[in-house]
């Protein structure tokens, strides 16, 4: 299977998905989906041209996992190599370019 990037929303995304939003699958996209079953299909809308990409559900949880996994072991890397910051300092940043007063 070839590594697919996911971005860093993917995790927001789903946390939106609505499950009554599902479409059924045409034959023909079940064709073409089981022509390559380990990789994503790239569906255009002709009347947009926007690109959709088509996978299995759980091929889909299994690219999140990955990429949650690879996400925490380059902190962890960042951290082994003294690239972090306190949690303090981060904290009083964010809280200042978000509006909140301080603790």
């Amino acid at each position: 299977m070839a590594a697919l990037s996911l971005p860093n929303v993917a995790a927001s995304v789903l946390l939106c998905y609505d499950v009554a939003m599902i479409a059924k699958l045409t034959d023909e996209l079940r064709n073409a989906l089981e022509q390559q079953p380990e990789r994503p299909l790239e569906i255009e809308d002709e009347q947009t041209n926007n690109v959709y990409v088509l996978l299995d559900a759980n091929l889909f949880y299994q690219l999140l996992q990955k990429e949650d996994v690879a996400s925490i072991r380059r902190g962890i890397e960042q951290m082994e190599a003294g690239q972090g910051r306190p949690l303090a300092d981060a904290d009083e940043e964010m809280r200042r370019k978000l509006g909140f007063s301080p603790r």
